[in-house]
């Protein structure tokens, strides 16, 4: 897409720049120079999305064309969105990408379904996921702004009605043989038990008292975590202990939602170190870009020091092979959540 695209290509570059600069950050007149380029090429894409957002009002909806320009426009959003997990720059700036990709996607869901119908008692919620999936935008890009959209959920809640829905039965006790996986998590279930998750947290955190409703849903998740699994043959040993991983983080991200001040439980001290014990199994390289949630969670749950040291050594693997500085945030955000625990506020 960047070769017959100006602003894909732009984008593409601006992120290069930064990921340049993060590896050598040590020579200073390169680094200076990369600096200058990458700032340059940040402004343009700026420039470029903006006119292109502003030109999308006159093509007639439902059209390839107007179909083809929300896909570029979603490309170049997520891209920028690579660029500030490469800059370390915090959820605020990340989270701007993050939510004009979702508005274009919003919008291509709403052109598809039409005008809302007055009686819809669900009208707070957001789009299903397979409503999103049937949009037609290239498989690999819907799963990328699946995958980041739904974990970056985990450290910003946002209301339902910009939350993707995941129904039960979405959550997959297993990969879809149909489907390939570009994203880990995406078609095993884990995303989706993510997505209900936050979806659960933004009904807990809507009223001062814990609701019967959101307590018997939470049930209901933590009965699909425990009957999760994966088929016996075929994946690799990494891949079950990433997925072991990412199973722990989502019952103590749970836990912690309906039992906030509760962390040293010895049920979830036993999942921390459950958890560090399959990331600390996991070998392969690539398998590294998606243990930061797990990290995160994990992590802000670690009340041993021995368990925190743990941390530190997989934030320095997974820093060592992505090479993004959103790694010093994930560090900064569990050392807070540590401060709080220590100065005696369980409900770090």
């Amino acid at each position: 897409m960047a070769v017959d695209d100006l602003m894909i290509l732009k984008a593409t570059l601006c992120l290069g720049a930064s990921h340049m600069i993060n590896h050598i950050s040590s020579n200073y007149t390169e680094a200076s120079m990369f600096a200058g380029e990458k700032q340059r090429l940040l402004q343009e894409t700026e420039e470029l999305q903006s006119s292109r957002v502003t030109a999308l009002q006159d093509l007639d909806s439902g059209t390839q064309e107007r179909k083809a320009e929300y896909e570029a426009l979603l490309t170049s959003y997520l891209l920028l969105y690579l660029y500030e997990l490469s800059e370390g720059t915090g959820d605020e700036c990340c989270q701007v990408r993050l939510d004009r990709a979702r508005d274009i996607v919003f919008s291509a869901w709403g052109e598809q379904q039409g005008e809302p119908d007055e009686e819809d008692d669900e009208e707070d919620e957001g789009p299903d996921r397979e409503e999103l999936e049937e949009l037609g935008f290239d498989s690999f890009l819907m799963q990328f702004f699946l995958y980041h959209d739904i974990l970056a959920s985990v450290t910003v809640q946002r209301p339902k009605s910009s939350l993707i829905s995941c129904r039960q039965e979405d959550a997959s006790s297993s990969p879809m043989d149909d489907q390939k996986e570009h994203m880990f998590g995406v078609y095993n279930g884990l995303i989706d038990i993510i997505s209900r998750i936050a979806s659960l947290r933004s009904d807990a955190t809507a009223a001062p008292v814990l609701q019967a409703t959101v307590i018997t849903e939470a049930v209901g998740i933590w009965q699909d975590i425990d009957n999760w699994n994966l088929p016996d043959d075929g994946l690799s040993d990494d891949y079950r202990n990433m997925c072991e991983a990412w199973i722990a983080a989502s019952f103590i991200w749970l836990f912690s939602i309906v039992y906030p001040d509760r962390i040293a439980d010895e049920k979830v001290q036993n999942v921390v170190d459950r958890g560090l014990q399959c990331l600390s199994s996991v070998e392969l390289p690539d398998l590294l870009s998606f243990a930061l949630f797990p990290v995160l969670v994990i992590g802000m749950a670690c009340i041993q020091q021995q368990s925190r040291e743990n941390i530190d050594e997989q934030l320095d693997r997974v820093d060592r092979f992505r090479q993004f500085r959103n790694a010093q945030v994930c560090r900064n955000i569990i050392r807070s959540a540590w401060e709080a625990y220590d100065t005696g506020d369980g409900h770090s």
